[in-house]
């Protein structure tokens, strides 16, 4: 697939400007406990997701800064198989505590677009889910192509949602903690991939979101 270029910038400047010198920090810490300590195992597995999410979040910032001055960046080919499968491993850990099946049944799949936008999009569904099933339960996703469409649906067994139009809006949330952000990002990124996101149904024990990607290939056809 040709390369192109995309609208972005999902996130204010400013904002990436105020947590800049924060993960800075954090990155600094870790690489110094991780001279600093004997590690082995999962423990050692654990630190180094930690490391990696860090660098990913500061990928996340450096884009923000540049789209700041620079309204479009590239795209690139993202494996959709192999992003779910690096989302599962680092919340591994959270899933195992909470007793949540992660099921990833997404073909082996290639779309335009760009890595970490994605990974976030991807982050907030599950995120989601995970705070909806609460304790023992599956997130499932599996793929289909419709109507020249390749469809992602994420699928929990949480409590469901009866406010369907207006989970995409800005700062609706029905948590008490919650900022409303989450899916409105999620949204967002869909947007500047010239896709969409929809919440197909929702009742309590299942609730199933769609992705759907234009640009697409299937590397096993």
């Amino acid at each position: 697939m040709r390369k192109k270029k995309i609208a972005a910038g999902m996130e204010p400047a400013y904002l990436a400007h105020k947590i800049k010198s924060s993960i800075s920090g954090i990155k600094l810490n870790l690489d110094y406990l991780k001279d600093s300590l004997t590690l082995s195992g999962d423990k050692e597995k654990s630190f180094n997701l930690l490391q990696r999410e860090v660098e990913r979040i500061q990928d996340l910032i450096k884009d923000v800064l540049m789209t700041s001055k620079k309204d479009r960046i590239e795209e690139a080919e993202v494996n959709l198989n192999l992003l779910l499968e690096k989302i599962r491993e680092f919340h591994h850990p959270t899933l195992l505590r909470n007793n949540i099946r992660f099921i990833n049944k997404v073909g082996s799949f290639i779309v335009e677009g760009i890595e970490n936008d994605l990974h976030t999009m991807f982050l907030q569904l599950i995120e989601n889910s995970i705070e909806s099933i609460n304790h023992n339960g599956s997130i499932e996703f599996y793929s289909e192509i419709t109507d020249n469409e390749l469809k992602v649906f994420v699928k929990d067994t949480g409590k469901g949602t009866k406010n369907g139009k207006e989970i995409f809006n800005n700062c609706f949330t029905t948590k008490e903690t919650g900022t409303g952000l989450g899916l409105a990002i999620a949204k967002k990124v869909m947007d500047n991939h010239c896709g969409s996101i929809k919440l197909e149904s929702s009742m309590p024990g299942e609730t199933i979101f769609s992705v759907s990607f234009r640009n697409f290939r299937n590397t096993n056809a």
